[in-house]
């Protein structure tokens, strides 16, 4: 992760599909889970998903018009416009180039294992298996959280040692309600966070003072008792 900075803008060079499919089973392989449900998806848009990369690009955007109300009255193509006016566009805006671009979701796991089945015949209770609506899916959305971190990290890992950049985004709708579009069926569950992969072209280095916007001290997250 050393290697890691943010992506502004992403080259137009092809990645071979192969690295992808790489980092993705490296990132399977290597992220433990509680009980070993995986209660995520990881939704995985690639080159051809042209018309859902604009569309992504738009769900965020109308996600930081709601938080900011700019009085566009949600004329998006105008508040994208004014975002540059006034010098601020939104970084995510790398999704139009990103080539590949990771959604991740919470997931219901319909299908146990051995170990669990014999649990479950004797008492035992996974949230990780309730229907969307009941308190235990609820629950079971920090998990999904969680560990869906965890393989992101892994992934993030793999392609920065295979020489591609990736980058996050979590400035998204996180309300199923506002995927409900027919090309975004395959979003069932609550959205987690985007990570998108590819050869970086412009990173945020270039156009920031690193110095400025620094994370918090190591004081100041880790707590040493």
């Amino acid at each position: 992760m050393k290697n890691y900075s943010y992506v502004l803008r992403f080259s137009k060079k092809e990645v071979d599909k192969n690295l992808i499919d790489t980092a993705l089973n490296y990132a399977w392989k290597n992220t433990p889970s509680k009980n070993n449900f995986m209660n995520y998806n990881v939704h995985v848009l690639g080159p051809k998903n042209k018309d859902l990369r604009k569309s992504l690009y738009y769900k965020c955007l109308a996600n930081q018009y709601d938080c900011n109300k700019e009085g566009f009255e949600n004329n998006l193509e105008e508040y994208d416009k004014y975002l540059d006016l006034i010098g601020l566009p939104p970084n995510f805006r790398n999704i139009l180039s990103a080539p590949y671009i990771m959604i991740y979701t919470q997931r219901v796991s319909e299908v146990v294992n051995s170990m669990q089945q014999v649990n479950v015949d004797n008492g035992v209770v996974y949230e990780q298996t309730f229907d969307k609506g009941t308190k235990k899916y609820h629950n079971a959305h920090g998990i999904a959280r969680f560990e869906s971190g965890m393989f992101s990290a892994n992934l993030s890992n793999k392609c920065l040692e295979l020489g591609l950049d990736v980058s996050y985004i979590g400035c998204m709708p996180l309300e199923e309600s506002k995927w409900s579009e027919p090309e975004w069926s395959f979003i069932k569950d609550k959205p987690i966070i985007i990570q998108l992969i590819g050869y970086g072209e412009l990173y945020k280095k270039d156009k920031i003072d690193p110095s400025t916007d620094l994370k918090p001290s190591f004081e100041r997250v880790v707590n040493i008792l």
